[in-house]
Parts: C-alpha cells; structure tokens; sequence
C-alpha cells in the first residue's frame, strides 16, 4: 500500500510512517488506544512517499506520518477515512456446467466466487480456446448478478475449453476453467468439465 504526503526539506528532519488495523480499533474513538499503532519504517526528509508492507489483505487501515528531528516529534498527520485493503475475487465456484451443446454454440454457467476481494464483483469476462492453442477469445461479460452465458459463433467440430473470470476493481481474479474438452457435434444436454 503506497502512502504520499506533502511535506518540507529541513536538515536533520525524517518522518516515520505508523499503521494501525481499522478492524482493531476502538469504534468509538479511534485515537484511544495508542498501542495499536504500529511501526511501518522510516524516510528522510526528501522523501515523501512509502510504501507500507505486510498488511492484511481486505482489512482496512489508518495511517499515520510523523515529522521528527533533534527537537523530537511534530504534530502527526493522520489519514482521516479507513482505507480498505482490496484484493483481486477468488476464482468462480464450480463446477463449470456446459449446456446445450450445439454444432456453433455452448451455454456456460457458474457459481459466485467465495470472496469478492473486499471489493464487489463488477463482472464476469467468459473465454474461450481451441484445443492445441494457447489463445484465449473474450466470448463476452455479463453482470455480477448473471452466472450463465451462452458462447455462440463457434466452429462445428472443433474441441475447445472454456474459463470464466470474476473481475472488481482491483481487476480480474483467478478464472474457473473447464478441465474437459468440448467437441461441438450438435445438440446434447449438458456435461460438468471442472471438479
């Protein structure tokens, strides 16, 4: 998590970057308890960014920043709102069903992912590949509230895979993938392809 601030070149002047757990905090005042603050690391006075390690992620977090030289400790700088760590959703819950299996066209569907990232599932991005390729074609996205999509213009004959990605906005997750091939030779019902 990068921090910056604004601040001014003094000789002899550093500033030391503190964190505390927001999910920790006293939810009425959140300046009571001083010992939970937490160390990030030091910086001299030229610079005016850090980048704070180690945090957990989806909690969310207070960040402090302190001006100190020979004299001792100025008045910190505190972020005033909770920031909330985010991270990329895991990957869709499976099996992945294939449907209506058609000489041109597949209907893919799924489950939502465990989590979300701390962020909500904006959509899902449906892909496609050839057997014996190593290129994946955006079939389409659908809503964060639509687990199923139907894949159309595909080649009668052909064996393909298929992967179904969550995205927030931190960006896409991990995608469920079909582990089986799915040969396109008319009409069948349905088939699970992931375990």
């Amino acid at each position: 998590m990068g921090i910056y601030w604004a601040g001014n070149t003094y000789p002899g002047r550093r500033y030391e970057l503190q964190h505390k757990n927001g999910n920790e905090a006293d939810p009425i005042n959140r300046y009571s308890n001083a010992l939970i603050w937490k160390e990030a690391g030091n910086v001299d006075c030229t610079t005016y960014k850090f980048s704070v390690k180690d945090l957990k992620k989806g909690q969310d977090y207070y960040f402090k920043d302190t001006a100190i030289n020979s004299k001792g400790s100025g008045y910190p700088l505190e972020s005033i709102d909770l920031v909330k760590l985010f991270v990329k959703p895991s990957a869709p819950e499976g099996p992945m069903s294939i449907s209506d299996i058609t000489d041109s066209s597949v209907v893919v569907e799924w489950k939502a992912p465990n989590t979300d990232g701390g962020a909500p599932v904006e959509k899902y991005k449906i892909e496609y590949e050839l057997a014996n390729t190593s290129r994946w074609i955006v079939a389409g996205n659908v809503d964060s509230t639509t687990y199923k999509f139907m894949v159309k213009d595909l080649k009668k004959g052909q064996d393909y895979y298929f992967k179904v990605t969550a995205c927030n906005s931190k960006g896409p997750g991990s995608p469920l993938e079909s582990t089986d091939l799915v040969k396109l030779i008319g009409r069948f019902h349905g088939i699970n392809t992931t375990s």
